[in-house]
């Protein structure tokens, strides 16, 4: 009777080993992405917080542009109707 060929086991584990790994890689992905869905639904959650807030800053901002433009407006006035007797005068 002829002795039994060896078996090779070393091929199996070497297909289970790349098969865990390649399990871990797809669980790796998957948290990975289920990370990235989580951070930007936080991302539009912290935009759709500050719209408001934008717009009312955006607003308050038009206000003080118009102070500032009233109050130049002011001045020059002032300033013009000051130096017309001056130049009046010289002529």
């Amino acid at each position: 009777m002829k002795p039994a060929a060896p078996r090779d086991t070393g091929g199996v584990r070497r297909c289970i080993a790349l098969l865990d790994q390649r399990r871990q890689l797809t669980n790796g992905d998957s948290q990975k992405r289920n990370e990235l869905r989580s951070a930007i639904d936080q991302r539009d959650a912290g935009i759709a917080q500050l719209t408001p807030q934008l717009a009312k800053e955006a607003e308050v901002h038009q206000k003080n542009l118009e102070g500032i433009r009233e109050a130049c407006r002011i001045i020059r006035d002032s300033i013009a109707t000051l130096v017309r007797p001056t130049r009046t005068a010289r002529l």
